[in-house]
């Protein structure tokens, strides 16, 4: 069985950028199906769920835009480009409709709201929710910095604001495409930098990686609220945090994800490395192992079954791990692709 998936980079405007291809999932093996190139810096990309439409951020200062292609069997055609309303966008995610596509303005510090037409066309900003505050830690948090949204089973959405420790919570006015702030904003520990986040809806639990403090946060609902109740780290116990914090990688979590089984992964740059969670018999998250991601910077990845494709960065290719989710061990096939400053693995 083949499965399909998109990676964005960081590549130039005259440079491939978009790429689709396909894993083979009896062993691993991946086939380019084809490179788009046009696209400056589409660091993140998303496909809306009818097929037809991959959506991409241009990651652009001192205003970003957001991109709507039509997904051909050779390649892509631009459709439409708009403001994404702030400086360097890094992040999209779709309503369960697909009515809406929400855009994360890192620099910008704002999170825009655009409305989809019922064929997945953009159809207009509706909202922009400017975010004002910033953090203890100087140097990353000076202002916010809007990283990752991401609309859930009960109907509201999350966005994590690296700049503010905060994962603001949001109500969606559907009709009028507003996003309306609540009182369930959830506070994550000073310093640590809220990146990305999933919901384990079998518990009810949030679990968010944080980026400059490089661990899982897990919430739990206190009076109908999330709220930080665990917090592990997503590196080795011998590791220097605060060496690493100082030198050249600033930024240590990037992604996670979670199985179908219920395993969290999360890959940290600098470090280099994907580590692995699962729970132990009092039903706590602890981490199992950390395994090199197969280069450098492992900015993003997806697990496929018993694979694993990193996108590492600053190696310029996306790697091919195994993944023994039942022994929680991940290990390199040696098997790459070489892509400009890969940054999104999006199946």
């Amino acid at each position: 069985m083949k499965i399909p998936f998109f990676v964005g980079s960081y590549a130039g405007a005259e440079e491939e950028s978009i790429y689709r291809y396909e894993m083979d999932l009896e062993n691993g093996s991946l086939t380019r199906i084809w490179a788009y190139a046009g696209a400056e810096n589409p660091s993140f990309v998303l496909p809306h769920p009818n097929g037809k439409i991959l959506y991409s951020v241009e990651e652009l200062t001192p205003q970003g835009r957001v991109t709507a292609y039509e997904i051909r069997q050779g390649g892509l055609k631009k459709l439409a480009s708009l403001p994404s309303g702030g400086a360097d966008p890094c992040h999209l995610a779709l309503d369960d409709q697909a009515q809406y596509l929400f855009v994360s303005n890192y620099t910008g510090g704002s999170l825009a709201v655009f409305r989809l037409d019922e064929s997945g066309m953009l159809a207009g900003m509706t909202d922009l929710k400017q975010h004002t505050g910033h953090g203890t830690y100087e140097i990353r948090q000076a202002s916010s910095h809007v990283h990752f949204s991401k609309y859930a089973p009960d109907g509201v959405l999350y966005s994590c604001d690296l700049g503010e420790d905060t994962v603001y919570v949001y109500r969606l006015d559907r009709e009028n495409g507003k996003l309306v702030e609540t009182d369930g904003n959830i506070s994550i520990p000073e310093g640590c930098g809220p990146r990305h986040l999933l919901f384990d809806e079998a518990v009810g639990e949030l679990a968010v990686i944080t980026e400059m403090g490089a661990s899982l946060v897990v919430c739990r609902k206190d009076g109908g609220s999330y709220m930080a109740a665990d917090i592990i780290s997503a590196l080795p116990d011998h590791t220097d945090i605060a060496a690493l914090k100082s030198g050249t990688f600033r930024a240590i979590g990037a992604a996670i994800q979670m199985t179908e089984r219920g395993t969290i992964l999360t890959s940290q740059r600098g470090h280099d490395s994907i580590s692995v969670f699962a729970r132990n018999a009092n039903g706590r998250w602890e981490r199992k192992g950390n395994f090199p991601s197969g280069g450098c910077t492992p900015r993003d990845f997806t697990v496929f079954g018993k694979y694993i494709v990193a996108a590492n960065q600053d190696s310029d290719r996306i790697c091919v791990l195994r993944f023994d989710e039942e022994n929680a061990e991940i290990t390199d096939t040696g098997m790459f692709e070489e892509i400009l400053k890969p940054v999104c693995v999006m199946g």
